[in-house]
């Protein structure tokens, strides 16, 4: 049961319910400038007296006679609206709007064993990836099989990504349109049998059908979706390629830069040029100028080894 009356001393209060007035309480004076000053290390589930000095304090601040320290429903509304609400007892106002949609609900504070209870409901999920247009469409399939097998109204939460986005957004309108009437849209979803088969779907599904282009809404050779789509095609295609490129140019004139390093390695210390620029390194490495120098030396070399032949 949900609760948003708690008496100092009453038998039965839930800890983790008083945690959340702690956290609240901690979180609106955070350096105890107003009173209530609750550490870390006071957040253990008791209404002992460091909580009902908080409430009061707290109760006293906003004018809220009488400033007893008892947390009743008044106090906790107050205090939910100036701290907001913690991630357990958003999950907690999730479950309970699961359970019964059409009851208006309330943040409350958080109940013993949240995640045992949750575990218990064994909710279902249906995900729906991406894949552009070609996901909405076989997405489409896939909840009009769920629909006739009377499986949609199983699944607690609808997940969706890019392409299946598309879908879920579409079935997520309808649905509200039909007041959260899962088995009406299984119905509208799947009309007719094979065995008698519709002349007609429903409006929502000839929409969908109708805009399933909707990256190129006027279709043709010479339209101006058409052409718009061919080049963004053509630019991102350029520019990925173009990375490509540049990291395989970049892998290929590693070698090349390793035999200038050990080529230069070999000149004597006296004539060896020192460029401090790596820029310049990596020019000359690939312009014809130094594929030239290098094989003048290496001639150079050969006619030097003839005359010291020659001498001996």
């Amino acid at each position: 049961m949900n609760r948003t009356h708690f008496v100092p001393g009453e038998p039965g209060i839930p800890k983790d319910a008083i945690r959340s007035i702690q956290r609240k309480l901690a979180s609106l004076d955070p350096h105890g400038e107003h009173g209530w000053l609750l550490l870390d290390a006071d957040y253990n589930g008791r209404y002992d007296s460091a909580t009902i000095e908080a409430i009061r304090a707290f109760q006293a601040k906003n004018d809220m006679p009488p400033a007893d320290g008892v947390c009743d429903e008044a106090t906790w509304r107050l205090l939910d609206d100036q701290a907001g609400s913690t991630f357990r007892e958003s999950w907690q106002f999730e479950l309970d709007s699961l359970k019964s949609p059409a009851a208006s609900h309330r943040v409350q504070p958080v109940r013993d064993n949240l995640v045992a209870e949750a575990h218990e409901r064994q909710l279902a999920g249906l995900a729906l990836s991406g894949g552009g247009i070609r996901s909405a469409t076989f997405s489409l399939g896939v909840l009009q099989a769920l629909g006739e097998l009377g499986m949609l109204r199983k699944f607690d939460y609808l997940s969706t990504v890019s392409g299946g986005g598309y879908i879920g957004a579409w079935f997520s309108k309808w649905l509200h349109l039909l007041n959260g009437k899962v088995d009406e849209i299984e119905g509208k979803l799947t009309p007719g049998t094979p065995a008698r088969p519709v002349a007609f779907e429903p409006e929502q599904i000839k929409f969908l059908r109708q805009y399933s282009n909707f990256l190129t809404p006027k279709t043709g050779a010479f339209s101006a979706d058409t052409w718009a789509l061919l080049a963004t095609y053509v630019r991102n295609t350029a520019l990925n390629l173009t990375i490509l490129a540049a990291l395989l140019a970049a892998a290929l004139m590693l070698p090349r830069l390793l035999a200038k390093w050990v080529d230069t390695a070999s000149i004597e210390p006296s004539e060896r040029l020192v460029v401090p620029y790596f820029g310049w390194e990596l020019m000359s490495a690939l312009t014809p100028f130094y594929r030239a120098r290098h094989r003048r030396r290496a001639v150079v070399g050969i006619l030097d080894r003839r005359q010291h032949f020659q001498h001996a």
